[in-house]
């Protein structure tokens, strides 16, 4: 599953689309992809404005990686990325959208 946070870190949409449909046919439950999404895009705002692994609260690896992949992306970007996963989510909660076809949209539509 943490395949998907490098496709979405590396802004590889086809990618990012096959590695979901894989999942999905798996069996890896939405919320766990929803939940490494936003982590990883939390990881990349933190390694954007943060120094250090330290100061980021995050180990030395996934900062390092996750710096890495926010130089592709604006702070702008991250942020409303970030912004759109947390709101479908809470909206699937709400029975707006079921999870699913949230996360099937956000994938193909891109953040």
């Amino acid at each position: 599953v943490f395949s998907l946070t490098d496709a979405l870190a590396s802004r590889k949409r086809r990618e990012l689309w096959v590695l979901f449909t894989r999942a999905k046919s798996a069996g890896i439950e939405d919320e766990q992809i929803h939940g490494v999404l936003v982590w990883m895009v939390k990881a990349m705002v933190l390694a954007k404005s943060e120094s250090s692994a330290d100061a980021a609260g995050l180990s030395p690896f996934v900062y390092t990686k996750a710096s890495r992949a926010a130089k592709l992306w604006s702070e702008e970007e991250l942020r409303a990325t970030l912004q759109k996963l947390i709101t479908l989510y809470h909206e699937a909660r709400r029975g707006k959208e079921e999870l699913a076809v949230a996360l099937e949209r956000f994938v193909l539509r891109g953040s």
